[in-house]
């Protein structure tokens, strides 16, 4: 069987998709309803923090069917994960362990959201799984160097972690038959993903995007060849969890590093990334901007040494698993890597080997 805990499927019956969707929130997660319009089928993980309130937080999603959420009572007591105290609170990194009780239901696909992302239609779910479930062929974008997604939206903006020494790169539009999709992106519209200087600057209202963006176009990772996602409209296939750690310490890069490394471990196995529906209204949670700038300076300057180091990292290539390890194990020879990210992400791993084996 796929997976250890679940029954073999009877002979000629088509073993069931399971989807589950993640995240992590200080606030009442009323999106959550919408979310919940939009399948009744997918389950989802909610943890909370310290800052949040846990007897309102409980009480709402234990009105939600299939909601299982844990505050910081159920997360200190009631789990045994290794990267528990290591990923700390007061952090989106609470999100991992959401990941974790995810994988341990057994989720196919992950869904990864932020409670103030509202689903702009009810085939929100349908859309993530049409694209990770069948071969996708159409357009592929081959970049110089870096693919921005926020190009293809009207108006064009930068998608966060998007290295600003690449802004005048440039991309030809290919087609590709039958590409297996690892991680789908989808776009946040209105107040999108962008880094705290475009939003100091520009402030950019996303009402729109390109045919191409709205058809979908797949970015296939290879070496020198590199775009970024978020955590935020994003979903991946459940083999790929190792390499979707954020780390607490790369602060508000935490998601774009992760997914240099899962494009580095996606680079070997032809998997692809999708930039595409579903998309979602953006009403942004308050922030303080300059606490956002920075939280932003150390990845903005190192984000592509980053990739150049992964660039050049041999890996054992035996399973995602191993790849990820050995990436953390090693990642500390860079002298401008934070302390502690080498331990986290190998205790990371041990967490993600016990649930996926």
């Amino acid at each position: 069987p796929r997976h250890a805990h679940r029954q073999e499927a009877k002979e000629g019956e088509e073993e069931e998709v399971k989807i589950a969707l993640i995240t992590t929130t200080i606030n009442i997660p009323h999106v959550l309803k919408l979310y919940r319009a939009c399948s009744t089928d997918v389950a989802f993980f909610v943890t909370g923090d310290m800052k949040t309130d846990s007897i309102p937080f409980k009480q709402f999603c234990r009105e939600i069917p299939n909601c299982f959420a844990y505050d910081a009572v159920d997360q200190n007591t009631s789990m045994n994960w290794a990267c528990h105290e290591r990923i700390g609170w007061n952090t989106i990194g609470r999100r991992n362990i959401a990941l974790l009780e995810a994988l341990k239901w057994g989720a196919d696909i992950i869904v990864t959201i932020d409670d103030d992302n509202i689903p702009m239609n009810l085939d929100y779910f349908d859309d993530f799984e049409k694209v990770l479930q069948a071969p996708f062929s159409g357009c592929q974008v081959e970049p110089a160097v870096w693919f921005n997604v926020g190009a293809l939206c009207v108006p064009n903006f930068v998608q966060r972690g998007f290295p600003v020494e690449q802004l005048s790169n440039c991309y030809a539009v290919k087609h590709v038959v039958n590409a297996k999709i690892g991680v789908a992106s989808g776009v946040a519209l209105l107040d999108p993903d962008i880094g705290a200087v475009e939003r100091i600057a520009n402030a950019p209202n996303i009402h729109g995007v390109y045919e191409l963006l709205r058809a979908g176009v797949a970015f296939r990772p290879q070496w020198k060849q590199w775009t970024v996602f978020n955590s935020q409209v994003t979903t991946f296939l459940r083999e790929l969890a190792p390499a979707m750690l954020m780390v607490p310490q790369w602060k508000r890069f935490d998601d774009i590093f992760a997914s240099l490394i899962c494009q580095r471990v996606m680079r070997h196995r032809e998997l692809f990334v999708h930039h595409g529906q579903p998309f979602v209204a953006q009403q942004r949670n308050e922030h303080n901007l300059h606490d956002d700038l920075a939280a932003e300076a150390w990845g903005m300057r190192y984000v592509q040494a980053f990739a150049a180091w992964l660039d050049d990292l041999e890996l054992p290539e035996v399973s995602i698993a191993s790849d990820v390890r050995m990436i953390y194990a090693r990642i500390q020879e860079l002298a401008w890597m934070p302390a502690g990210v080498s331990d986290i992400g190998t205790t990371w791993v041990s967490d993600c080997e016990q649930v996926l084996s």
